[in-house]
């Protein structure tokens, strides 16, 4: 079987091509059965990215760079019949060329009970992750919006920056993660509501003492999809 990633969850280019246009190509049925269990860690939902803050300081410290790209891609399980979702970052300068490697998550989780002092997502992060969490099943419409299929998000560099600058913390054993949500609201044309997939950016202590500053490091979404913009 040939590798799905060279050393250290860096994503081979030719794979990337493979696994994004597999992505592309799956979301683009119409009332996709398998949807759901691209999403499924175990009998749970997957609810997050989790990358190390080393790999996010790599991605920021790139030379010229102005965004950071969240890509969507689906990893073949065992056989070129199954796959589960992931997310791919890279770096990009102003005129959209890539400037780092495709980095692939340390992880992608389902959601662990609530620690007595980790803080609720409130605001419109909350209730995006709720809505995600809460969804009864998953279809393609939810990852389609008016430019057609959701091929990714791109992110200013500042989204990532902000988490990495709220205070003084040893960043050590940190982690940046990407949330997975549902953005929900009334399109052009239409009279009922819909659901659209989205990602929020939050800084993360694994260490339960330090939950409580995990607080102020904020939520963050201010991207732009894929498409219309590359």
């Amino acid at each position: 079987m040939r590798p799905t990633v060279t050393s250290e969850s860096i994503l081979d280019p030719e794979l990337y091509t493979e696994y994004a246009a597999q992505w592309l190509n799956k979301i683009s049925e119409l009332d996709n059965p398998d949807l759901p269990g691209y999403f499924n860690d175990g009998d749970q939902r997957v609810a997050y990215a989790t990358f190390s803050i080393q790999r996010i300081i790599e991605l920021v410290s790139a030379v010229g760079v102005r965004r950071i790209k969240a890509r969507f891609v689906l990893l073949p399980v065992q056989t070129d019949e199954q796959y589960r979702f992931s997310l791919v970052l890279f770096a990009s300068d102003d005129d959209n060329r890539q400037l780092t490697a495709f980095y692939l998550p340390d992880a992608m989780a389902a959601p662990f009970p609530s620690l007595p002092t980790e803080p609720v997502p409130g605001g419109l992060a909350g209730l995006w992750e709720a809505n995600w969490l809460g969804a009864d099943t998953l279809t393609t419409a939810m990852f389609t919006t008016s430019y057609g299929p959701l091929e990714g998000y791109n992110f200013e560099i500042d989204d990532f920056l902000a988490p990495l600058f709220t205070d003084t913390a040893d960043y050590t054993d940190q982690q940046i993660r990407l949330k997975l949500g549902l953005h929900q609201y009334v399109a052009a044309g239409a009279t009922s509501p819909s659901q659209t997939f989205g990602l929020v950016v939050r800084r993360f202590d694994p260490s339960q003492q330090a939950q409580a500053k995990a607080a102020s490091a904020g939520f963050f979404d201010l991207s732009t999809p894929c498409p219309p913009m590359d």
